[in-house]
């Protein structure tokens, strides 16, 4: 393909140049306002979610070494039952894992919750948008003016 006199190099001539970092951030900020405008509660729903998802994965992984860790951490037992298990977990230590694996329950079932609750979100949002969309078009189409009433032939 050929290059125009004005076009740089590496990008092409066809009228679609690969965009800047400005043309990005214009576009970005076009976008936020509309989905801002078309829906504030999911907008921040959606970066709730974003970021949910992204730190569900290291909590469920930081939570699961602190359950392996108190459960590898087990002292030699002492009383009656020292025999019968000498690896068990001292009292405190059982209480803290069994909190640790009812957080990273708890986790899971957000993890769960968060792909359905993300996917209505994102239906909702698309809906919002499709409405505020074609309000906008509708408004800029009737701002048209027309022809005067004396100027159509009958």
């Amino acid at each position: 393909m050929s290059r125009g006199r004005h076009a740089s190099p590496g990008k092409e001539a066809s009228g679609e140049p690969g965009a800047s970092l400005r043309e990005f951030a214009r576009r970005a900020r076009v976008v936020t306002s509309l989905v801002w405008a078309a829906s504030p509660l999911c907008a921040v729903l959606m970066v709730v979610l974003a970021f949910s998802g992204g730190s569900i994965p290291t909590l469920t992984a930081w939570l699961q070494r602190e359950v392996l860790d108190d459960l590898m951490s087990r002292g030699p037992a002492t009383g009656a039952h020292a025999s019968a298990a000498p690896l068990a977990l001292h009292h405190g230590a059982v209480g803290h894992v069994i909190l640790l694996a009812g957080i990273l329950g708890g986790v899971g079932v957000v993890s769960a919750i968060t792909q359905y609750v993300q996917t209505f979100v994102q239906s909702d949002l698309q809906r919002g948008l499709s409405l505020l969309i074609r309000d906008r078009m509708f408004q800029a189409m009737n701002s048209f003016v027309g022809p005067p009433s004396s100027c159509i032939a009958v």
